[in-house]
C-alpha cells in the first residue's frame, strides 16, 4: 500500500506484506529491486527475512513504481540469487479485519483478540484471489476459522474455510459475486473455539486501499 506524500521530505512510504510458500530451502534475503518483467535489475530496499514478511520503506519517487519496474525478489539458500520473483503491479485491492469477542454475534467475554491482511487480485474476467494471512492472541486455542457472510451485528453460515494454523494464511478462489459481497461489507472472519463454538472473535473485511476500477460487473 502506498501512502499519501510526506508534506515535508516529499517520500512516500511502501508498506508491504508478503507470504509465501514450498519454497526449496531457507529464505536467505528479500529485496525490492528495479527491472521489468523478465530482466534483472538491481536492488533498491532490503527486506526483511521471514515468512510472513512485513514493514515498510520509503520512496523518494515513484516513478518507476508507477511505471511496473519494481519487483520483489525472494533468495533461499539453493537459490541466493532468487527463488521466488514477483513484479508489483497496481489493480488488486487490501482489506484489514480487527477480530474481537465484543464483534461477535452476541457478544462474550473472550479477551483474545485478532488481526488480518487480505490482498484480492484478478485472476480472470470471471475469478479472483483472495491472499490472507490472520494473526491471533496465544490465549484463543482455535478449532476452526471462516469467513462468513453477514453485516456487522448479524450471524451466518460460513462461505470460505480457513486451515486451522497459526497464523492462519493461504489463498481462496472467489467468483465476482463473492468478490461484489466482499466490496458490500458483507464478509467477517470468525475463530471459533471450544469454549465459543459459534466464534471466539470476529472482525469485518474492510478495504483500506482498491482501485477503483477493479469492482467486477455483476453478470445476469
Amino acid at each position: 500500500m502506498l501512502a499519501p506524500s510526506d508534506l515535508v521530505t516529499t517520500t512516500r512510504k511502501l508498506s508491504y506484506y508478503i507470504f509465501f510458500t514450498d519454497t526449496l530451502g531457507p529464505q536467505t534475503n528479500a529485496e525490492i529491486r528495479k527491472g521489468a518483467p523478465g530482466l534483472a535489475g538491481p536492488p533498491i530496499a532490503s527486506l526483511s527475512v521471514g515468512n510472513p514478511i512485513s514493514g515498510t520503506v520509503s520512496l523518494t519517487s515513484t516513478a518507476d513504481l508507477a511505471s511496473g519496474q519494481l519487483y520483489v525478489n525472494i533468495g533461499t539458500a539453493p537459490h541466493s540469487d532468487g527463488e521466488l520473483r514477483g513484479q508489483i503491479l497496481p489493480g488488486g485491492c487490501c482489506f484489514t479485519a480487527t477480530l474481537a469477542g465484543a464483534d461477535e454475534t452476541p457478544p462474550n467475554s473472550s479477551t483474545a483478540t485478532g488481526s488480518g491482511l487480505f490482498t484480492l487480485s484478478r485472476t480472470s474476467a470471471m475469478t479472483s484471489t483472495l491472499g490472507y494471512v490472520i494473526s491471533y492472541s496465544s490465549t484463543l486455542t482455535a478449532t476452526l476459522a471462516h469467513i462468513h457472510k453477514a453485516p456487522p451485528g448479524v450471524s451466518s453460515v460460513p462461505v470460505i474455510p480457513f486451515q486451522v494454523s497459526r497464523p492462519i494464511s493461504g489463498i481462496a478462489t472467489l467468483t465476482n459475486q463473492q468478490v461484489i459481497d466482499l466490496f458490500s461489507g458483507l464478509y467477517y472472519a470468525n475463530i471459533h473455539s471450544t469454549r465459543y463454538i459459534q466464534g471466539e472473535i470476529r472482525g469485518q473485511l474492510v478495504p483500506v486501499g482498491c482501485a477503483s476500477t477493479y469492482l467486477p460487473v455483476a453478470r445476469r
